[in-house]
């Protein structure tokens, strides 16, 4: 408790020093547990989305559908060469 007496009476305020640590502790400790929720409901989220994704829209479907495979020779110049194959 010395401590907490000596920190109030280098910031001046006594009672209110214990209240505003009090209040900066507490909000912390929702933050964290807050970022934690997240964190958890978002892995779940994602982990669900991967598992059973929603049916793409028919647009998307038709598009896909109708495009036309590209070549190697199509591709952009920058494409083109690769070290690998040199």
């Amino acid at each position: 408790m010395a401590i907490v007496e000596r920190a109030a009476e280098i910031q001046g305020g006594g009672g209110e020093f214990v209240v505003a640590a009090a209040r900066e502790a507490a909000n912390r400790i929702i933050e964290e547990t807050g970022v934690i929720r997240f964190a958890v409901a978002g892995q779940r989220g994602f982990a669900e989305a991967v598992v059973g994704p929603p049916k793409p829209p028919d647009g998307l479907e038709k598009a896909f559908a109708s495009r036309r495979p590209r070549s190697l020779a199509s591709r952009p110049r920058a494409l083109a060469f690769c070290p690998a194959r040199a």
